[in-house]
Parts: structure tokens; sequence; C-alpha cells
């Protein structure tokens, strides 16, 4: 293996840790102005956004289920309530308009 610009492996070494420091030193100072940002925050502050998490992932957890109902329904051809509801209506509706036709077929029958 060729040797990057002459240094050898010690050298490379000591860049390296010298880069981990840095980017080490970094998260540390990020993780200080988060934690302090957070300690300033207000109780109130923190339970809104709790309250906003547990909406979103309350919304996803719905889409998700729906989804899956959907996949579900469509894979084993299966009705949906609102597909069962809609069915009873137009069988309520035909079976009115049967007696309705029935009715009239008896009183054309009867004169």
């Amino acid at each position: 293996m060729a040797k990057t610009k002459g240094r050898g492996p010690l050298a490379e070494l000591r860049v390296s840790v010298r880069r981990m420091q840095r980017e080490g030193e970094r998260l540390v100072g990020r993780i200080q102005r988060d934690t302090k940002a957070l300690i300033k925050r207000s109780r109130a502050e923190v339970v809104n956004d709790v309250h906003a998490v547990q909406r979103e992932v309350r919304r996803r957890a719905d889409r998700t289920v729906r989804d899956f109902e959907a996949r579900v329904v469509k894979q084993f051809h299966a009705a949906t309530a609102s597909r069962v509801a809609r069915l009873e209506q137009r069988i309520a509706e035909l079976e009115r308009r049967m007696k309705a036709v029935e009715s009239r077929t008896a009183g054309v029958q009867a004169a």
C-alpha cells in the first residue's frame, strides 16, 4: 500500500484523533446549547410539544391502520362497514319500490 503524503501510520492516527476530538467538542457544544435551550423553556411549552407529538403519532397510527384495513379488504375482497351500510340502504329502497309496484298491480288486478 502506498503511504498518503509520506505519512506513517502513527501520523495518520494522530490526524484521526484530532479530527475525532474536534467533532466530539462540536457535539458536546451542541448538546450544551440544546440543554440550555430546553431548560429555558417553560413547562407549558414542553407539555404543548409533547401533546403535538402525541397527536402526530395518533394520526400516523390511524392512517397506518386505515391503510392496512384497505389492503386487507382489497386482498380478500371483503366489504367494509360503510359498504355494508350502503348496501342495506339500497336493499331497503328496492324493497320499498317492490311493495309499491305490488300494491299498484294488486289495485289494477282488483279493478
